[in-house]
């Protein structure tokens, strides 16, 4: 019993991970497009203002603002992915570390009753007891 909860919380962990993952790279993605499209704004004004001699009229200004807060709105949704990622790892490798390791008597205990518990429970609600020591072997 204790290696089905462990192999299910390494599962878990896996999972947690890749969703993770996926996500940090979905908000490098949309970080990286938002700093091009920033950049090119911001070029095209800067040549602008040297071409005229002066500051770039107020559309300009605000829809630069505007492209510069969002970037900034992808950089903080982009740490904080990385941020949960990194943790999520690190959960993980603490998982990990329980590999291997022996167990004391007392928990071995506390499984046995757990699954005879699950037994009378089942057997209590007519699920047949052939099933369940084909389940639990």
């Amino acid at each position: 019993m204790v290696a089905l909860i462990y192999g299910l919380v390494r599962s878990l962990a896996v999972a947690l991970i890749k969703w993770s993952e996926w996500r940090h790279k979905r908000a490098k993605n949309k970080l990286e497009k938002a700093d091009k499209e920033f950049r090119k704004v911001e070029q095209s004004c800067k040549a602008g203002e040297v071409e005229v001699g002066r500051p770039i009229d107020y559309f300009a200004q605000i829809q630069l603002l505007k492209l510069y807060e969002s970037r900034e709105k992808a950089n903080s949704h982009w740490k904080r992915a990385a941020t949960k990622l990194a943790s999520r790892k690190l959960w993980q490798k603490k998982v990990t570390a329980f590999s291997g390791r022996k167990l004391p008597y007392t928990l071995g205990l506390v499984d046995m009753a757990l699954a005879m518990k699950l037994f009378e429970f089942a057997c209590r609600y007519g699920l047949n007891v052939s099933t369940l020591a084909a389940v639990f072997g």
